[in-house]
């Protein structure tokens, strides 16, 4: 399996690649999830105590949230929001 480690988000390579070249596919899947959620927590600045879907939940709230694109159509909103819940709420 090829995957070329520049092709991958900084945040993402520097802490999944070396687990994902090992072969330790759910090790790498588990740290880019939490990545994932370190950066929305950082971009949003919302507090450390909130974790995983709450913090999507929040930050990607279609109507008010700090990371929202208000100029999206609405269902591209929500659908952000919820890609966002899902991929936190699996790790």
């Amino acid at each position: 399996m090829e995957l070329p480690k520049d092709r991958l988000h900084q945040a993402i390579a520097d802490r999944c690649f070396g687990h994902f070249v090992r072969g330790l596919f759910d090790t790498a899947v588990f740290e880019a999830y939490k990545a994932l959620e370190v950066a929305i927590r950082e971009a949003s600045g919302l507090p450390a105590g909130l974790l995983g879907v709450a913090l999507a939940r929040k930050a990607f709230h279609p109507e008010d949230g700090l990371l929202t694109d208000k100029n999206a159509e609405g269902g591209e909103r929500q659908a952000l929001a919820d890609l966002m819940a899902g991929a936190l709420g699996s790790y």
